[in-house]
């Protein structure tokens, strides 16, 4: 799974094998930043509700874990 995500544009991921869970880092563009802070949410959290609303895909945010950047 891990190589399929870095196969994607702006994400990149360690491969964890044996593990259930992947934790892929997305780089998001300053138009997706500006409209998640204009939301008054952080950009990981506005990125992880929109998957799940759009895709039913449900991800923890990397703030979530205590995660700065």
């Amino acid at each position: 799974m891990a190589a399929r995500l870095n196969q994607l544009p702006g994400v990149s991921c360690v491969d964890s094998p044996g593990a259930l869970y992947l934790h892929p880092k997305i780089d998001l563009s300053a138009g997706a930043i500006a409209a998640a802070r204009e939301a008054g949410k952080e950009p990981d959290a506005f990125y992880s509700l929109a998957l799940l609303d759009q895709t039913g895909i449900c991800t923890t945010p990397g703030s979530g874990f205590g995660q700065k950047e």
